[in-house]
């Protein structure tokens, strides 16, 4: 990492909640589970949250200069599920 840091700029991912979401558990049901909020999909975001808070520490302190994380909500003309859902649970949780 030393020898790296020299030449360049190290950059690690954690992902994004809403995609490591809907790797776990089905789309359509992380979807249904946002629409119905139901509590279980946030304790399973909030590990989710806690995995990536982990990782992003751990490529820190190995040397990283930054850590991104990212999801995409959208498709090409909106989002996949409505404004105020997406604020009542994602907004809420980052």
């Amino acid at each position: 990492m030393a020898e790296h840091k020299q030449t360049g700029f190290r950059l690690d991912g954690a992902g994004g909640i809403f995609e490591k979401l809907h790797s776990i558990r089905r789309f359509e049901d992380v979807l249904a589970d946002l629409a119905l909020d139901d509590p279980r999909l946030g304790r399973l975001a909030d590990r989710i949250l806690e995995h990536m808070l982990a990782y992003a520490g751990r490529a820190i302190a190995m040397g990283s200069d930054g850590v991104i994380v990212g999801d995409d909500f959208g498709t090409t003309t909106a989002l996949m599920m409505s404004p105020a859902t997406w604020r009542r649970f994602f907004q809420t949780t980052l």
